[in-house]
């Protein structure tokens, strides 16, 4: 069903506030984590986009999350792809799971200094395991790790 041009019913949100009813586009409101912990602020991990088995977000370079030349660490980089693909996990399962990481594969391919953004989808998810790649980007664009990770999935009860 189409309420207006291009929106659908199923991308508007109904909202009530003191009493008020007000209609959102949901494409209009920005993307909220499935899971914070702590550990995703203290990284500086800003989240551009979560939907449908996609995540995009941003960590900008600190001097606490450099190595001694100067780049982005390594183990900065691999936090960031674990809580992206983990969240792309967690957005493509209509209930909350909870995951465990199996296994994360990366290949470092360039170093950065700056904004990195890193890109997360999901490949494969069943009932009991899920498979998702991405890869990080500086901020001009260049490719400069790629990862790919396997996640169990914990049903809550």
């Amino acid at each position: 069903m189409t309420v207006s041009k291009g929106i659908t019913a199923e991308s508007v949100l109904h909202l009530e506030k003191n009493g008020e009813s007000q209609f959102v586009v949901a494409e209009k409101l920005p993307p909220s984590w499935i899971t914070c912990p702590p550990f995703y602020m203290y990284l500086g991990a800003t989240l551009l986009h979560l939907m449908d088995g996609e995540c995009t977000l941003q960590l900008d370079v600190r001097p606490e999350l450099m190595n001694s030349k100067g780049d982005l660490h390594g183990g900065a980089i691999t936090a960031g792809f674990d809580i992206a693909l983990s969240q792309a996990v967690r957005s493509s399962y209509p209930r909350t799971v909870n995951l465990s990481t199996i296994s994360l594969t990366i290949n470092y391919l360039a170093p950065s200094s700056k904004v990195v953004k890193i890109f997360a989808k999901v490949v494969r998810s069943g009932s009991s395991i899920a498979y998702a790649e991405g890869e990080a980007l500086d901020d001009s664009g260049r490719i400069i790790s790629r990862v790919s990770g396997t996640y169990r999935i914990i049903r809550q009860k």
